[in-house]
């Protein structure tokens, strides 16, 4: 195996610059359905090269979703492939999704 498989991860500021409702989270060849950010919080990264944060997605109303990689969409035309995690539901019931991204900074 000689390829190089390279999955651009977001950054910080990027996820924090879409706006929370704004988001879409891949479930089939053309099915994507809207999710909400309810959460982004810095993590601690292993040295100062690297950043570490986690985001929360609410899923819609009713909908459920195993731990998986996912393709999460934002309105820009972004997309990233996470590996995501089902955590406690949203107070308001829904279920939602958690991705931690551990990722090398990236030279300014």
């Amino acid at each position: 195996m000689s390829e190089t498989i390279d999955y651009t991860m977001p950054t910080y500021a990027e996820l924090e610059r879409v706006p929370a409702d704004a988001f879409t989270v891949q479930v089939g060849p053309q099915q994507h359905l809207p999710i909400t950010r309810v959460a982004l919080r810095a993590g601690v990264a292993m040295s100062p090269d690297y950043e570490c944060y986690a985001i929360v997605f609410a899923l819609p109303e009713g909908v459920q979703l195993p731990q998986a990689v996912f393709r999460i969409g934002a309105p820009e035309g972004q997309q990233w492939t996470l590996m995501m995690t089902p955590v406690k539901p949203e107070e308001d019931g829904r279920y939602a999704l958690e991705a931690v991204i551990h990722r090398k900074r990236v030279a300014a």
